[in-house]
């Protein structure tokens, strides 16, 4: 678990793949091929991850939810059927996201990194169906964890990832070139009045167009335009002009 979670992924599936050969107990088994598919499918080796999954539905098909409620050998389980029937887009997926949620609600102890590896697993899952309060709900949830427990490992980064895919998302009305070519001239030290010389615009217009990105990317102010779409990766640097 030390190298899940600090990044070291060919050693954590070495290891994993080892308690697989040597356990000798079915459900321990299973729960290293959860963790073995979470690994794949982070890398997009979906075929890996699916086999992965099937492999732990036939070892553990109760995925150890019948040893005690809210026991944690059930996470990697859970997590790596749910993200392989939503890869699929098989219709029993919201049902397991469902028992994946009220699985996290149970589970004993309460550890911070396993509350934010479940919020960012489903908040991914959220995000490619575009279900927008789903992801926006599992990134928030993410974050307050992260918050408690700050020290996080690769944790960190896939919140922060998923956070600015969550907004991406919210920017679902899409810049009109004209708002394109304003935002890039934001980050300079251009007044409005300049922008639409540069332009050959009126000032209203420029004026006009800044209301609409405003609105789009949730800000009020330019400064706040600018810090945004450099969130969403509209803005890559501050153009000198």
């Amino acid at each position: 678990m030390a190298c899940y979670l600090n990044g070291r992924t060919g050693r954590a599936s070495r290891l994993f793949s080892d308690v697989v050969a040597e356990a000798g107990a079915p459900d321990t088994e299973a729960y290293a091929l959860g963790f073995l598919s979470l690994l794949a499918a982070d890398e997009g080796r979906w075929p890996e991850a699916e086999r992965f999954d099937r492999d732990l539905v036939t070892r553990c098909p109760a995925m150890a939810l019948d040893v005690s409620p809210g026991m944690f050998l059930a996470l990697p389980m859970l997590l790596a059927h749910t993200r392989a029937l939503a890869h699929a887009g098989d219709p029993d997926r919201d049902d397991w996201r469902r028992r994946t949620e009220a699985y996290l609600d149970a589970m004993v102890p309460q550890v911070a990194w396993r509350i934010m590896l479940v919020a960012v697993v489903l908040g991914e899952i959220a995000v490619e169906a575009g279900d927008l309060a789903d992801a926006d709900r599992w990134v928030a949830r993410a974050e307050t964890s992260l918050h408690d427990c700050p020290d996080a490992g690769v944790l960190q980064g896939r919140i922060h990832r998923l956070r600015q895919a969550v907004e991406q998302l919210r920017l679902a009305d899409p810049l009109t070139p004209a708002e394109r070519r304003v935002l890039d001239l934001l980050p300079t030290q251009l007044t409005a009045d300049q922008i639409a010389t540069r332009l050959f615009v009126s000032t209203n217009t420029v004026k006009s167009h800044q209301r609409h990105l405003y609105a789009k990317l949730g800000v009020t102010s330019r400064t706040a335009a600018v810090e945004r779409a450099r969130e969403l990766g509209l803005l890559e640097i501050t153009r000198i002009v």
